[in-house]
């Protein structure tokens, strides 16, 4: 299972921005195990989409400034159903398993708030239990969206799950698809799996071409996090200058 959101018994609040208001609305209302909670879910969410803080916020949609801003009973609802979400969310996570990937936890984040987002209806608990059983569906549908997910296949699981979204028309459920696909590409590596698999194999740099192979060392080299992510973890790409291929194609 993915790793539970560490314990944060006896500790401080976090600090900085508008957090001391996050909490002092919580501990106002008797929800600092909530706060915590929420706490403790985008931190374990940094660590396994390996995020930096902000950017794990922006996926999530999680504003403390507007929640500040929201007032004290406003902000409790919120503060609630917050901490259903982000519970929700890891429960999803854990369908990969043990040590899920980045790129597949990064997936799940988005798609959950796709769907969540796309649900129709007030923003409360009643819309994310029809997210939840849209995912665990088992009524008209040849496969589980659930099941989907534990075997990897995390945009085809919540496309499903969108089609199944009790109370919605087929319209909304149709843009919900539609953004999910959207919100993929931006998360999506840009090699597909069967290039990325050619990466330091004995015929890969004839089966690519030198070209290629040079604008995929290239691509990695730049950082991008969707693509390094997917790569196979025993591919080292060779030196390619010193290669007959490589001198040939020069």
């Amino acid at each position: 299972m993915a790793p539970a959101p560490h314990n944060s018994e006896n500790k401080a609040a976090p600090e900085g921005g508008d957090v001391p208001e996050f909490f002092r609305i919580a501990s106002a209302n008797d929800l600092e195990h909530e706060a915590y909670s929420v706490f403790r879910h985008i931190g374990a969410l940094e660590s396994l989409a390996r995020w930096d803080e902000v950017t794990t916020r922006d996926v999530l949609g999680c504003d403390l400034a507007k929640f500040a801003e929201a007032g004290a009973e406003r902000a409790a609802r919120s503060l609630e159903l917050s901490d259903a979400y982000l519970s929700w969310v890891f429960e999803v996570i854990s369908l990969l398993g043990a040590s899920p990937s980045p790129s597949m936890v990064r997936r799940i984040v988005v798609a959950t708030r796709v769907l969540f987002d796309g649900a129709g209806g007030p923003r409360d608990r009643a819309r994310l239990e029809r997210c939840r059983t849209a995912l665990a569906t088992e009524h008209g549908v040849p496969f589980r969206p659930r099941d989907y997910v534990s075997l990897g296949e995390i945009q085809r699981a919540f496309e499903i799950a969108a089609e199944q979204l009790p109370g919605s028309d087929a319209a909304q459920r149709a843009g919900v698809v539609a953004a999910a696909r959207v919100a993929f590409e931006d998360i999506s590596p840009h090699i597909a799996p069967q290039r990325m698999a050619l990466l330091g194999s004995r015929d890969g740099l004839e089966q690519l071409g030198a070209g290629v192979y040079d604008a995929i060392e290239t691509h990695l080299d730049s950082g991008c996090a969707a693509c390094n992510d997917a790569r196979p973890r025993d591919v080292r790409l060779p030196e390619l200058s010193s290669s007959p291929e490589h001198q040939r194609a020069a």
